[in-house]
């Protein structure tokens, strides 16, 4: 299933899309990654991203800023509607009626495939652009909860597990 606005992390043999939306207002927990080998290309489903910290489920996020920092990948932010899984799955086809879009501070890291929840970025924001650098993940623009564009740019490193983040 296509995501839209999933957190992309390219290498040289391939592509993991974290997350997205799969209809309006609803998002995904997914992780996918597509293997190129020669002309073939190979899907896999890596584990789903963890529930946030005081949440209840994952709800998938879209727009998140992703990179990798060494063989660790890293999704940090993005934005959902909190209850929009819940009110699909108890028949309401518009996923996000009546809900305010959420914007997420959470940072998650995936190591050997398996994911883990660090600290937060220093607010929620989603919908920017990011990189991978030599230095770590450099995090530009989006927006937050007020809707207007941001100027911010953040360069996420890691250390034990730990990741800093300089404004």
């Amino acid at each position: 299933m296509p995501n839209c606005g999933a957190a992309i992390v390219a290498d040289d043999d391939s592509v993991t899309l974290v997350s997205g939306e799969v209809k309006p207002g609803l998002r995904t927990d997914e992780v996918k990654t597509a293997k190129f080998d020669d002309d073939t290309v190979w899907w896999r489903t890596d584990s789903a991203l963890p529930t946030p910290k005081g949440q209840k489920l994952q709800e998938g996020v879209a727009g998140a800023f992703a990179g990798k920092i060494g063989d660790v990948l890293l999704v940090a932010g993005g934005a959902n509607f909190h209850g929009a899984r819940a009110q699909f799955d108890g028949g309401e086809p518009f996923a996000h009626k009546g809900l305010g879009k959420a914007y997420n501070p959470e940072i998650y890291l995936m190591e050997n495939r398996e994911w883990k929840q660090a600290n937060n970025l220093p607010k929620g924001i989603a919908y920017g652009a990011s990189f991978t650098l030599k230095e770590g993940v450099l995090v530009v623009g989006g927006e937050d909860a007020s809707g207007k564009a941001l100027n911010d740019v953040y360069l996420l490193t890691l250390d034990d597990n730990k990741v800093g983040v300089l404004n």
